[in-house]
């Protein structure tokens, strides 16, 4: 099997439609959000596409928050083979959910790091600041 290889996005807010068959993702993939106080809550989307997935078995996807105190969150969910094989795909497929209740303990970057079975794929950096 070839390499497996993906990109995840993070953002406080995607959209998918689907217009004549095709669906689309709209989000602002930004990479600065602004809070009124910390530490906060944040409820965040995400979009993680992956190549060369084995569309024959079930995949877990973890996404791990790295926080700038040294401190980490743990978010996971199984895909099974049959949500595999009803997403929209190519060559590749197009995974998006929602990191529930992701605690922002104080400004500073966040990296988020994007995992299928146990396999780095991808990592995306936020920067959270303070209103002024």
């Amino acid at each position: 099997m070839d390499e497996l290889l993906g990109n995840l996005w993070i953002s406080p807010n995607v959209n998918k439609r689907t217009v004549n068959g095709t669906t689309y993702y709209e989000f602002q993939a930004g990479s600065t959000i602004t809070s009124s106080a910390f530490p906060t809550t944040f409820n965040l989307s995400f979009i993680f596409t992956m190549s060369n997935l084995d569309l024959q078995r079930s995949h877990v996807i973890k996404i791990v928050v790295n926080k700038p105190d040294g401190s980490t969150a743990n978010y996971s969910e199984t895909i099974s083979k049959e949500k595999i094989m009803g997403l929209d795909r190519t060559d590749s497929i197009t995974y998006s959910g929602i990191l529930e209740h992701v605690k922002i303990t104080k400004k500073g970057i966040y990296t988020f790091t994007g995992y299928v079975d146990d396999i780095n794929l991808s990592e995306y950096k936020m920067l959270f600041i303070e209103e002024p």
